[in-house]
């Protein structure tokens, strides 16, 4: 059997970054039919699994990666395929965090915040969850603050994605700073 954590991993990947690894096709919006997604997933080890299960995991996800309209799904952000760009413009808090690696940390603060494989800028309204993602990429981290309400102001688009996640265009480098207690190595407090 399979946990809601390996199927979340299966679907995030399927349907942000390898549609075609699955035999699946998306729509320009990143939509694909549930039916073929469970299908697809079966036939790549999931046996066993259903409609039903994708929709309990995706209710049990404390973090809104995926999407559910009728009989098709898709992720909400994160995309490295290419999809229409849906970014509607909504005015963000005054500041928001992005988490890094230390070795990332000069160029960002010479060029900005860039989507770099993915089709946005993802930042978190906290620096807990921001430390989170940062680790993803390795242990020393980096917490940036990023004043999104002046960057919102000069024209950067932001679109809060769920309750942990805003993304926005590329962040020029004017709104970016170090936030205090900015580095954490390992599991150290910053």
């Amino acid at each position: 059997m399979f946990s809601e954590t390996q199927l979340s991993r299966a679907v995030t990947h399927a349907l942000r970054h390898a549609p075609g690894e699955y035999g699946l096709s998306v729509d320009p919006d990143g939509w694909v039919e549930m039916r073929s997604l469970v299908n697809a997933l079966r036939a790549g080890g999931f046996d066993g699994l259903t409609e039903d299960a994708v929709l309990r995991m995706i209710a049990n996800s404390s973090k809104v990666r995926h999407e559910v309209l009728g009989d098709r799904i898709r992720a909400t952000y994160g995309h490295s395929i290419s999809i229409a760009d849906d970014l509607v413009n909504q005015e963000p808090p005054l500041e928001l965090f992005h988490g890094t690696v230390a070795e990332a940390v000069s160029s960002i603060l010479e060029i900005g915040i860039l989507p770099m494989q993915r089709q946005h800028v993802h930042l978190s309204p906290d620096p807990a969850t921001a430390y989170e993602v940062a680790r993803r990429h390795g242990p020393d981290t980096v917490l940036l603050s990023v004043r999104s309400r002046e960057a919102f102001e000069a024209g950067v688009r932001f679109q809060r994605r769920g309750e942990l996640i805003w993304i926005a265009d590329a962040i020029p480098p004017t709104f970016v700073t170090r936030a205090r207690g900015g580095l954490r190595s390992g599991n150290e407090a910053g």
